[in-house]
């Protein structure tokens, strides 16, 4: 599916880390699982560097499309 989003001509997403309704959880918790999952992503990103980078600015959106990649904003 990454080559049809990349095909179509998509260069940045953003996704969220952590879940606020996990009502059950301390605020530690919360904070622990968001850690976690930020984790996650950037390992995946390394991972499937030939189709992803991490981005911190929006120069990142034109380096993904001048190298035909997917910039992710976490």
């Amino acid at each position: 599916m990454i080559e049809e989003i990349l095909a179509a001509g998509m260069r940045a997403i953003s996704v969220t880390c952590g879940n606020p309704r996990q009502q059950n959880q301390s605020i530690e918790e919360n904070f622990q699982s968001a850690l976690e999952e930020m984790l996650w992503f950037d390992n995946y990103i390394k991972e499937k560097s030939q189709y992803y980078l991490k981005a911190t600015s929006s120069a990142d959106i034109d380096r993904a499309r001048a190298e035909g990649k997917l910039a992710i904003f976490i």
